[in-house]
């Protein structure tokens, strides 16, 4: 099996960068309609919002692709990287189609990527009860703080799991992610430098369907929790709630379908020009 390493940060951000350019852009009209309805007339406030919220998404963009890679690069120092299976793809040179991931290698880098959010969290929260002096038992925010810590990895775990596996059903039945690597530089081994937006669109709607129907089988069984201990009162409400998961779920398989033709789109026509992101395989 392959094994992801470590991920270039900076190549991460950079087209992190980009993305941000488009919730940037509703940031920024956003806030400009914001102006208008506080009555700011000014033309010069209005466009200085606009490029306030314009900017706003692309430092939101690059901040989130720098923790990301950084949360990896140090899960996978603590427990190894993600273990996956490509195949040659044709006689493309780089070409590749990703057949399988290793779900438990998988569920270890979220659990160990969520363990670490929630301890700079629970860090956080006890500086500023010391800061503020809330009179919050230390002990009791420590407490829950191991509580939630254990928690959310467990759930990291799960999910994560869930996720990979999820991904070997969909590669199995319907179509593995197929991209193309390029040499890399210096310690990193490998550039991603193509990803065939359809067989990727695909996946992700199937991800977005198959964690769909987990919801909706939570849902159903809350609702009929609802109704024998609440009351037949409870079924109106507990269909209506069924009814606006399924529309959901169809819905969230359409937009994920689109959205991850437009990303991979994106991502192609940048990563030709800016680079792409670096990865260290072994």
């Amino acid at each position: 099996m392959t094994i992801l390493e470590r991920i270039n940060p900076l190549s991460v951000a950079k087209i992190s960068a980009l993305f941000g350019i488009f919730p940037g852009i509703i940031f920024g009209i956003f806030a400009m309609f914001l102006g208008l309805m506080m009555r700011y007339s000014n033309p010069l406030i209005l466009i200085s919002l606009l490029i306030c919220g314009f900017v706003l998404g692309i430092v939101c963009g690059v901040i989130y692709g720098l923790v990301v890679s950084l949360l990896y690069n140090f899960s996978s120092g603590v427990v190894g990287g993600i273990k996956f299976e490509m195949q040659k793809r044709g006689k493309e040179k780089g070409a590749f189609a990703l057949n399988s991931i290793d779900p438990v290698s998988y569920g270890r880098i979220e659990a160990i990527s969520i363990a670490v959010v929630l301890v700079v969290t629970v860090v956080l929260i006890l500086l500023v009860n010391a800061i503020f002096n809330t009179g919050i038992s230390v002990a009791l925010i420590a407490g829950f703080g191991v509580l939630g810590i254990v928690l959310g990895a467990l759930v990291g775990f799960v999910a994560g799991w869930l996720n990979g596996y999820f991904y070997n059903f969909i590669a199995l039945k319907i179509e593995a992610v197929q991209f193309t690597l390029a040499s890399g530089k210096g310690s990193f081994s490998n550039i991603l430098q193509y990803v065939d937006y359809m067989s990727y669109a695909k996946v992700n709607a199937g991800l977005i369907a198959l964690w769909s129907v987990i919801s909706l089988v939570i849902r159903v069984v809350l609702v009929l929790l609802l109704i024998l201990f609440v009351g037949s009162k409870t079924t109106y409400l507990g269909g209506t709630t069924i009814i606006f998961g399924v529309f959901g779920g169809l819905f969230g398989i359409l937009t994920g379908f689109v959205i991850s033709i437009i990303m991979a789109i994106v991502y192609n026509m940048f990563a030709k020009r800016i680079g792409g992101i670096q990865v260290n395989l072994k």
